[in-house]
C-alpha cells in the first residue's frame, strides 16, 4: 500500500467490551513537608570549625 493510500485507509473505532470492576477512583493526599532546621554557622573562614563540628555530629564526617 502506498503512503497516500495508507493515510486514507479507514480506521475502525471500538469501545471497551465490559465495564471495569473495582473501587473506582481514590483520592490521594499530599504528604506534609519534612521538617527542616537552619543553623547559621557564621561567615567566611571563621565558620569552618562550626561546619566541621556540625557535619561530624550528623555523621557525615568521621
Amino acid at each position: 500500500m502506498g503512503r497516500m493510500k495508507a493515510k486514507k485507509a479507514p480506521v475502525e473505532h471500538r469501545g471497551p467490551a465490559a465495564t471495569p470492576d473495582g473501587a473506582g477512583r481514590q483520592a490521594l493526599e499530599v504528604p506534609p513537608p519534612p521538617p527542616n532546621q537552619v543553623t547559621i554557622l557564621g561567615a567566611g573562614p571563621a565558620a569552618a570549625p562550626a561546619f566541621v563540628a556540625t557535619i561530624t555530629e550528623l555523621g557525615v564526617l568521621r
